[in-house]
């Protein structure tokens, strides 16, 4: 391992890594469990409870990195999530048919 590259990453970078890291976990973590409470407690079909699991996804994500790693106020609160939205409605799409 390159001990050089070890020694560039300050604290702070450390810590934002984490900080994405832990959003990321909890929000595959509160997709699954969603898709499959929707499919075996409530016989939802899969395409319809990975589609409600994927929105919840989001959302968390959106919360997630704007209040617990910007720490952004609640202003512009709606524009905000329809660009995060979009912005990740081009990223799936994208690597889908990438």
């Amino acid at each position: 391992m390159n001990h050089h590259i070890l020694k560039r990453i300050d604290r702070h970078t450390a810590l934002q890594f984490f900080k994405f890291l832990i959003v990321g976990c909890i929000n595959t973590g509160l997709s699954l469990a969603v898709i499959y409470i929707l499919q075996n407690g409530f016989d939802v079909k899969y395409t319809k409870a990975n589609l409600i699991g994927y929105i919840l996804g989001v959302i968390n994500s959106f919360f997630g990195i704007n209040y617990g790693y910007f720490k952004k106020k609640m202003e512009n609160l709606s524009v905000r999530l329809c660009y995060f939205y979009l912005f990740s409605g081009f990223v799936t799409v994208f690597s889908i048919y990438a």
